[in-house]
C-alpha cells in the first residue's frame, strides 16, 4: 500500500527515486516495442483479470462451450466445468475465481477454489434458491449477487454456506422490497439499490452486516455504480428537475464529479473509463480532486479499462482506419502495446487488441485477435495475452 503520493502527469505514485526509477522505466516504455506473452490457452481465449500476485484468469471457447482458465508463471489450467457455458466475473487475493454459468436448468453461480475445486453456489448447502447472477468477490471469499425470488431480484451475499440478505426483511411477503447489487470491493463492502413496493428507490452500502442508505436530495435517488477499496462510492444522483448528476460519496458527504463511465478505480481514488458513445467514445481519467483528463487515442476513439495503484492506465485506442489497439497511457500519451505474438505464421495478421487489466507490478492482460489464412477472407483466432510493462523487480 502506498503511504504518500504525488501526481506526475498520468501517474499517481511515489517519487521516481523511491520506486526504482519508475518514471524512467515508463519513459523507456514509449521507446520500445513490447513482445506479448501468449498464455497458451487452448481455444479462442481472452484474459479478463490479473491479481497483484500475477494470477491471470479469463475465458476460452472449447468445443463450442465457454470455459474458465487461470495462468501463473507460464502454467495454464482450464478449470473444471458443470457442463455449462461460463463467464468469469472476478478473482480475489486468495486465488478464488467467481463465475456465472448458464445451463438448460437455469443460471448458476460457480466458485473455483485455489486448488481448482468447483463449488456450485446455486445448490445445497449454499442456498435453496436459484442464484440469478454473481456480481463480485471480496478478498475474504464473500460472494455478492442477486437471487430470483418472489417479489423480484434480491441482493444477497454468500459466505461459508450461508446466504446473507443485504437489505432488511420487512415482513411484506411477496411485496417485500427488492433490488440489485452494483459492486463489492476487496474489503467486502457492497453497494446496490433497494426498490420498495411504492416504487421508491434507495441506494445502499452494506458493511459487516449493517445496511446504510445513501443520502439523496428531496425527491431524488442515489444510484451507486461502484465502490473502491477505500470505501468511496461512485454513482449518480437522479432528480426529476435536475436530471442525472455524477457524484462520489465519501465519509458521509457527497460531491459532484465529471461525467464518466467508470471501468476501474485505484486505491487513491483515481477513476478511469470513457465518455461518449461508440465512435465518439474517449478515454478519460478523473483524479481525487475531480479533475478530468482526456486520454487520447491513436487517431480515433479510446477507452481506458484499468488503472493500477501507481496510476498506470491501460485500455484500447482506435486508429484512423477503424482498428483498435491495446495501449498504455504514459504521461498521458497512448503507447501501443506489442502485437507480434511469438509463433505467428507467414500470412497471420494481428487485426486488433485490447488490454483490460493491470497490476501494480505492471503486468497487463487482454487479448489479440489474429487473422489467419488467405486474405481477404480471414479465419479469426483470439489469443489471451499478457504484457510486462515495467521491469520485474
Amino acid at each position: 500500500m502506498l503511504v504518500a503520493a504525488v501526481a506526475v502527469g498520468a501517474l499517481v505514485a511515489p517519487p521516481a527515486a523511491a520506486h526504482g526509477g519508475l518514471l524512467d522505466d515508463l519513459r523507456r516504455l514509449r521507446d520500445r516495442q513490447l513482445t506479448p506473452v501468449d498464455l497458451q490457452v487452448p481455444g479462442d481465449s481472452r484474459a479478463t483479470r490479473v491479481t497483484e500476485s500475477g494470477l491471470v484468469v479469463g475465458v476460452t471457447r472449447l468445443d463450442g462451450e465457454s470455459r474458465a482458465f487461470r495462468w501463473r508463471d507460464g502454467r495454464t489450467e482450464v478449470l473444471p466445468t458443470l457442463g455449462l457455458g461460463v463467464d468469469v466475473v472476478d478473482v480475489n487475493r486468495r486465488g478464488q475465481v467467481l463465475g456465472n454459468a448458464n445451463g438448460s436448468d437455469g443460471p448458476h453461480v460457480v466458485l473455483w477454489e485455489p486448488d481448482g475445486t468447483l463449488v456450485d453456489l446455486t445448490g445445497p448447502p449454499w442456498s435453496p434458491n436459484s442464484a440469478t447472477r454473481a456480481v463480485g468477490l471480496a478478498d475474504d471469499g464473500l460472494v455478492v449477487g442477486m437471487l430470483d425470488e418472489p417479489g423480484g431480484y434480491h441482493p444477497v451475499a454468500w459466505r461459508d454456506g450461508v446466504t446473507i440478505p443485504l437489505v432488511p426483511d420487512r415482513g411484506l411477503g411477496d411485496a417485500t422490497a427488492w433490488g440489485g447489487v452494483a459492486a463489492v470491493n476487496a474489503r467486502g463492502e457492497v453497494v446496490g439499490t433497494e426498490t420498495f413496493p411504492d416504487g421508491t428507490v434507495r441506494g445502499f452500502v452494506w458493511r459487516d452486516g449493517a445496511t446504510t442508505y445513501l443520502p439523496a436530495p428531496e425527491g431524488g435517488t442515489f444510484h451507486p455504480t461502484t465502490i473502491d477499496d477505500a470505501g468511496r462510492v461512485y454513482g449518480t444522483v437522479r432528480t426529476r428537475v435536475g436530471g442525472d448528476r455524477p457524484v462520489v460519496w465519501e465519509a458521509g458527504t457527497t460531491r459532484s464529479v465529471p461525467r464518466l463511465i467508470i471501468a476501474d478505480v485505484n486505491r487513491h481514488g483515481v477513476a478511469v473509463g470513457w465518455r461518449g458513445e461508440l465512435e465518439e467514445r474517449r478515454g478519460a481519467r478523473v483524479d481525487p480532486r475531480g479533475t478530468l483528463t482526456e486520454l487520447r487515442g491513436l487517431g480515433g476513439r479510446s477507452r481506458a479499462q484499468a488503472v493500477n495503484d501507481l496510476g498506470l492506465v491501460v485500455g484500447a485506442a482506435g486508429e484512423p482506419d477503424g482498428g483498435e489497439r491495446a495501449v498504455a497511457w504514459v504521461l498521458d500519451a497512448p503507447v501501443p502495446l506489442g502485437e507480434n505474438l511469438p509463433g505467428l505464421r507467414p500470412g497471420d495478421v494481428p487485426l486488433r487488441s485490447a488490454a483490460v487489466d493491470v497490476n501494480r507490478a505492471g503486468l497487463a492482460v487482454g487479448e489479440i485477435v489474429v487473422g489467419t489464412g488467405p486474405t481477404p477472407t480471414y479465419d479469426y483466432v483470439t489469443r489471451a495475452v499478457a504484457w510486462q510493462l515495467l521491469p520485474r523487480p
